[in-house]
């Protein structure tokens, strides 16, 4: 009977001496899913996945979840060759080179960039096109403040508009001219400094302005004048100093007329044509 009970006991010590044993080898195992598999680690327990590296792969459930991850931190899909979908927005950089508009590449075949021209807050131009850039000269018709932006179509389909880009002050087709070698634009409406005094140069309390023999004045434009090129402003009135002109900087003196082939006053050359060579 003795012998009996000790035999009892020691089942039932093994036993618990086990299943305490089951317990942290439980935890530590549950640990060990955690490490190995994160959020799915419950998933990985229930499936009783191996606990090695890669061991997720061998689970439809958790690969379909992931690739279904994957693919969603895309925008586009291998759907994109279907004229049902609907481009990314455009969030490429946009900048000017004299007339022409350029962007970042961003497109995917089967798009086309969009472009809007604005003058002001009018809409001058919709065009479309695959290049990543665009010559506006046609539709430069007036003189303005002109800015750009650029969206993805795809057939009857666009995404959202990408950011302006700079604006840039144009001279219209009729208004001539850039600095070194261009005609100038002008105006018959009176003039700066009115009333008229002199044909020629004119002063009055803003500045320096010109009076055509023939009664005009030139105005956002360059004009030679005695062998020398002179800027004029909106008003008319002649620029000094620095002068960026299209993307272009120029410089003319105290008294008006543009440098070439010297350095300026602060420090930097500009070349025959009165460029700033950088």
């Amino acid at each position: 009977m003795r012998k009996a009970t000790l035999k009892m006991l020691g089942v039932l010590g093994m036993t618990a001496i086990l299943a305490i044993g089951g317990v942290f080898a439980g935890s530590a195992l549950a640990d060990a899913y955690d490490d190995q598999y994160g959020d799915a680690a419950d998933i990985a327990r229930a499936s009783g996945w191996a606990l090695e590296e890669g061991g997720w792969a061998g689970s439809n459930y958790y690969e379909n979840e992931y690739n279904y991850s994957s693919s969603s931190s895309k925008k586009r899909s291998s759907s994109s060759s279907s004229s049902s979908y609907t481009p990314d927005d455009y969030w490429g950089d946009c900048w000017w080179s004299g007339k022409t508009a350029h962007w970042d590449k961003q497109r995917e075949s089967g798009e086309k960039y969009q472009i809007q021209l604005k003058r002001g807050g009018t809409e001058v131009a919709l065009v479309k096109t695959t290049s990543t850039s665009y010559n506006f000269s046609s539709y430069i018709k007036k003189d303005g403040d002109y800015k750009f932006r650029v969206r993805l179509v795809h057939n009857n389909k666009h995404g959202s508009w990408g950011d302006y880009s700079d604006t840039k002050w144009f001279e219209g087709k009729s208004s001539g001219g850039s600095g070194g070698g261009s005609s100038s634009s002008s105006s018959s409406s009176g003039g700066p400094g009115q009333p008229q005094i002199v044909n020629g140069w004119n002063r009055d309390n803003r500045g320096w302005w010109y009076r055509n023999a023939n009664g005009t004045y030139p105005r956002n434009c360059w004009q030679m004048i005695n062998g020398k090129w002179y800027c004029f402003d909106g008003n008319g009135y002649m620029r000094t100093g620095w002068i960026n002109w299209n993307g272009v900087y120029y410089f003319c003196g105290p008294n008006g007329d543009m440098y070439t082939n010297c350095y300026t006053p602060d420090g930097y050359y500009v070349d025959g044509n009165g460029v700033w060579v950088h």
